[in-house]
Parts: C-alpha cells; structure tokens; sequence
C-alpha cells in the first residue's frame, strides 16, 4: 500500500492500532492523510456489507477524504462520510421516525435558514432584538441556554416547530439519542453494520453526539471500533455546545471500553516561524516544531493597525496583487480570513468592483441555498458546476447524492434506470442567455425534468420543495447584496484560481501559501456574544480563533486590525488584545 508506506512513525501507529483510539493532532500533522490510510487498511478487512463511518464537521470534508480514496484508486463502496446531522438523519431518523411519538405522522427538517427566518419572525412578534440564544438540548429533549433574556423567544420556538412537526439539527440529535437509547436493537443492527467509526473534529463535538456514538458502540459488545480524531486548540464550537472530551470521559461514554491515546506532533504546513506566532494562541499540548520541506523558510509576517476602515478595500487589492506580482504567489493560494461573515461580504463586493479581473473564489458568498436534504440543491451544483477532468469524480459523486434523493422523492425513476452519466450529460448540455441566478436555475430545472420526461407538476411535494428553495436563495441573496447574476450564484463551482474569502469559523482543515486575517478586532474576535456570554471564557475563544486562524498559513501571515469601526454606541473598536500583546 503505496500510502501507508509514505507515512511516517506516529501516523503508522494511528494506522495500524486495532482498537478504540483518541488522537490529538496538531495543525500540519497530516490528520486526513492519516485517516484515510487507516480507512483503506480497515477497509480490506470488511465482511459484505460492511461499512466504515467517517462523522466529520463539514459535508466538504466528508467529500475531501472520498476523493483521496479515489485517488488512491480505492473502491469506497464501504465508506459512508458526512455531518452528524447527515449520519442521523439518513440512518436513524428517516427509517425509525415512526417510533417516536412526535415524528410518526410525518415531519420536516428545517435547516440553518429556516431556524434564521423563524426566530426572527418570533422576535418580531415580541418586539424583541438582538437577543442571543442557543437550540441546543440534553438528553431529554430540553433546551439547555434557557435564560431571563431568551426564554420568552426559545419557549415560543420551542412551540412553533412542534406544533408544526419541523425537526431542526438539535431535535435530529435529541431524537437520534432517544431512537437509540429506547431501541437497543437499532443501534445493536447500526453496529453491524459499522465496524469502525471516525469521528474528526471531536473538539467539536456536542454531548449527544457522544452519547449517540456512545450507544452504537455498546450495543456493538467492543466490536464496533471508535477512532477520535482532533485538536483541543481548535475548539471554536463551544457556543454551539463543542466539548473536548479527556479520553476517561469517552471511555464513560462507550460503555468503559478503554481507549488508548496517541499524538501527531509535527507540522508539515508552516514554516518555523509562522508556528511561532500562533503558539502564542496555544492552550494545550507540546510546542510544535515544523518538519515540512519549507520549515527554515523566511517568512513575512506582520500586524497592521493603522489602515483605516475606509481604505481597507484599497489595502487588500494592493496587498494581493503585490504577493501575486512581485512575490509569485497563485491567487489560489492566498486567504483573506475574517471572524465574522459580515465584514467579509462587503469587502469582497468592495474588492471586485475595485478590480473586476481580480479571481476571487467566495464560495462561502454565493447565495445558493446550502441544504443537503433539499433536491434542487443537488441539482444545482451540477448545472452550477464546470465539467472539467479535475472535477469529474467530484461531480460523479454530486450526481449519485442527487440520484439517490431523486428516487427517494419519486420511487419509480428507479426502473428507468437512470445512470449517473446520462445525468451528467443533461446537465452539461444545458445552455441559457439568461443571467439572473435564480431564473437560470429555474429554466435548468424545467429542461433537466423535460429531458427525463418527468412532469414534476403531479408531485406536489417536489414543488413545494423547488419553491422552499428559491425562496431560500433569494432570501440569502438579499443578505449578501453581492448581486442576483449567474455569475454570482457560480461562486465556488467554477474552476478554482481565485483568492478565498472565508470565514474564519469555516476555514479549520484548508490550507494557503498566505493568509490575510481582517477585522481582527476586540468584539469581532471575540465576538461582544462571547465577550458577554455567562457560559464562554473569551479569552479563551480569541485565541482558539487567531490558532486556527495563523494554522492556515504555510509561508506568509498578515493580521489587519482596521481603524475606524464603531461600537453601536459609537465607540470605536480596538485590536484584539491578544495580538497586540504579541506584536507591541
């Protein structure tokens, strides 16, 4: 196996260890290499039907190890990868619903954009703002951040999904527990079916999601596996509920099963001098020494305080097209990173108006409705997506998730025998003069269904789910008031070459030759919500987020506290503390 043996020590033994394991894994290290070398050595050991579950953060990064196995020329036919929201609802919800007393006469899941626009009519109705609140609930199906400020906001809501059987990614976890914990033999059938489960990011990982794992693990008698993968430094997601477990808790969650721990300690990413700076942001752990080809590279760093606000847009098109031009970095290989979505979008809108041929790559901008379990999103990134030989296994996968959600909304397309090629043909084939997004996609969605013979008019279903996300999409595009063209929606799927804009919360596993952190000021990084949250240390969220942030880089590190932003009480907004301490 060509990949094991390119490994080093430490990422053999994580290979090659046959049991329960937590592994911390510092940036650089090698942690997705790892773990797919682990699931193409445990996956030639399956009985038929077998299957190995990779629970990871992001439905991209479930995608990324898939293509690693296939260019590794690995049959994945055994490997299920997705979000635990994803492995919940496609293994134990949509089969088991009708167990749970809520769910058996039907029910919707709703995702981010749906709990967005229904707490913001509840605040409406109320008379209420700018209230921070929580969805997450325990083991019982309880709101966990009840407080004075929201419990008015978070009992209405409470209500209103219930009554309206709408099933949100906190309910998916809570009802996934109770399937589980009231159904031993569901989760006894789930541990056959999965003999080892990965879980990446665990610092991220909420309390039900361990129980969750928890009981597919003890109802497997120790012959499921557990492989736990993950960097405490890393830990942004505690206002959503992220827990770093120690390994004696996980070994309380499995069922007292021991778990050994291991470490991935050298990064193979950044230069010596790139991780010097974010071992400043460092909590856990051992100092981490850089063991890439680029260790002793030289690299430039620096901390700007004193561009205003109102010159930023002009600072950053000079400052890429600078490291582009007289430094020889792609513009692919350049991030602009900031704490907060907002700032984000105005620059990037800012930056092309300024420098229209300037690539950008905003995936993260477009206002394509992002919902897994939403047909047309499906359907969207094919038409949206440029065939090239690069993305053909990307997209081979894209048009086996639409068919499998296709046929789960009409059963019948299963007889027609319907090939992921010839749905790739009808989408490649599309052509349009039009050039408003939402009314390209439409006219693609009526030719792909013409093409099938399909009359979608007689499912009333699939209309209201075409409708639900072109209300979506245009909600999201009113938000982003980056534009309605084509252009804009295409953001992210055509051939990669551009500068990333993203957020910082979004960036966690991506690497770049050079990172540009903006707006990395006090109240942004932290967020005020964190700043002022009962339950978060900010202190520590700043310099989880700035680690995270800094991790990214291989050679070079810009960190850009802009003046000239004020505070609703029109204060004006400082540095982040812990920068300038480092930089004073």
């Amino acid at each position: 196996m060509n990949l094991l043996n390119s490994l080093n020590t430490e990422q053999k033994e994580v290979v090659e260890y046959n049991d329960h394991l937590l592994v911390i894994a510092c940036p650089g290290s090698g942690k997705t290499r790892t773990l797919v070398a682990k699931l193409i050595s445990e996956g030639t050991r399956l009985k038929k039907n077998e299957k190995i579950a990779a629970i990871t953060y992001t439905n991209l990064a479930a995608e990324e190890i898939a293509l690693r196995l296939e260019a590794n020329c690995v049959d994945d036919k055994f490997y299920w990868g997705g979000t635990i929201h994803s492995f919940c609802a496609n293994w134990i919800i949509k089969p088991f619903s009708h167990l749970v007393e809520e769910l058996k006469y039907g029910y919707t899941l709703i995702d981010e954009e749906d709990v967005e626009e229904i707490t913001e009519n509840i605040l409406n109705s109320l008379g209420l703002k700018n209230i921070d609140f929580s969805t997450r609930r325990d083991s019982n199906g309880n709101l966990i951040s009840l407080n004075e400020e929201n419990v008015m906001l978070l009992i209405e809501y409470d209500r209103t999904i219930k009554n309206d059987r709408l099933v949100d990614f906190d309910l998916i976890l809570y009802y996934s527990f109770k399937i589980l914990r009231d159904n031993p033999s569901i989760a006894r059938n789930l541990s056959t079916i999965f003999k080892w489960i990965l879980i990446d990011e665990y610092q991220d990982t909420q309390e039900l999601q361990y129980l969750i794992i928890g009981e597919i693990i003890k109802a497997s008698g120790n012959q499921s596996k557990l492989l736990i993968v993950g960097d405490p430094n890393q830990g942004i997601y505690q206002t959503l509920g992220g827990i770093s477990k120690a390994r004696q808790e996980i070994e309380e969650c499995i069922g007292s099963f021991p778990v050994e721990e291991k470490s991935l300690n050298g990064n193979y990413r950044s230069t010596q001098q790139i991780i010097d700076v974010y071992r400043n942001f460092q909590i856990y752990g051992e100092p981490i020494e850089a063991k890439g080809t680029n260790k002793d590279k030289a690299s430039i760093i620096s901390f700007n305080r004193d561009v205003s606000h109102d010159n930023l847009t002009q600072y950053i098109k000079d400052l890429i097209l600078d490291l582009h031009n007289n430094h020889g970095i792609p513009f692919r290989e350049i991030a602009v990173i900031a704490p907060q979505r907002q700032p984000l979008i105005s620059l990037a809108r800012s930056v092309k108006r300024l420098a229209p041929e300037l690539p950008l790559d905003a995936a993260g901008l477009s206002p394509l409705c992002r919902d897994d379990n939403n047909l047309f999103y499906h359907l969207s990134k094919l038409i949206l997506s440029t065939p090239s030989p690069d993305k053909v296994v990307q997209r081979m996968r894209w048009a086996n998730n639409f068919l499998d959600i296709l046929i789960e909304r009409i059963p019948h397309i299963s007889n027609m025998n319907l090939s992921l090629q010839r749905i790739l043909k009808i989408t490649n084939s599309f052509t349009s003069t039009t050039v408003l997004g939402i009314e390209y996609l439409k006219e693609a969605f009526g030719y792909f269904f013409n093409k099938l013979s399909i009359d979608i008019s007689v499912y009333p279903e699939i209309i209201e789910e075409q409708d639900d996300f072109e209300k979506k999409c245009l909600r999201k595009q009113s938000k982003n008031g980056l534009g309605d063209s084509i252009s804009v929606y295409k953001n992210g799927f055509a051939k990669a070459g551009g500068v990333t804009f993203i957020t910082a919360h979004k960036c966690k596993g991506l690497e770049y030759d050079t990172v540009i952190g903006i707006s990395l000021l006090w109240g942004f990084i932290p967020h005020w919500n964190n700043i002022y949250s009962r339950e978060i240390d900010e202190n520590e969220i700043s310099r989880k987020l700035l680690y995270v942030l800094s991790s990214r880089a291989k050679n070079n590190l810009f960190f850009v506290a802009e003046t000239g932003r004020k505070t609703q009480k029109g204060r004006p907004y400082i540095a982040n503390y812990h920068l300038s301490e480092i930089f004073s």
